[in-house]
């Protein structure tokens, strides 16, 4: 972004604060937003889902990958429990389907 390489339009922290928000740029109501994730198959057992989860927030929450993440701009949330997963996924898959039929964004094949 500020090697010129590509423009952003919009920003979600106060990190970017020289970008405007989607809504300062015709779209009221959207956000902007990243997040980090890791998923397994179905029918993996619950105790390696633990022990893959752990493993997984312990990564996130080094002091390395705090800082990776704010020298991109990233705001990193504190780890979530494993059994909002689920919920926390519905969620974020409804606002984005939101945000396609806001933008009227069309798939091309």
């Amino acid at each position: 972004m500020r090697g010129g390489k590509f423009v952003v339009v919009a920003r979600k922290n106060t990190g970017t604060a020289d970008v405007p928000t989607l809504g300062e740029v015709g779209f009221p109501g959207m956000r902007a937003a990243q997040w980090v994730a890791a998923f397994a198959p179905a029918g993996v057992p619950a105790e390696i889902i633990a022990t893959l989860h752990t493993a997984f927030v312990a990564a996130m929450s080094a002091p390395e990958m705090q800082e990776a993440f704010a020298r991109g701009g990233m705001l990193v949330p504190g780890p979530s429990a494993l059994a909002d997963a689920r919920g926390w996924l519905r969620e974020e898959m409804a606002s984005w389907k939101r945000d396609v039929e806001i933008t009227g964004i069309v798939v091309e094949e």
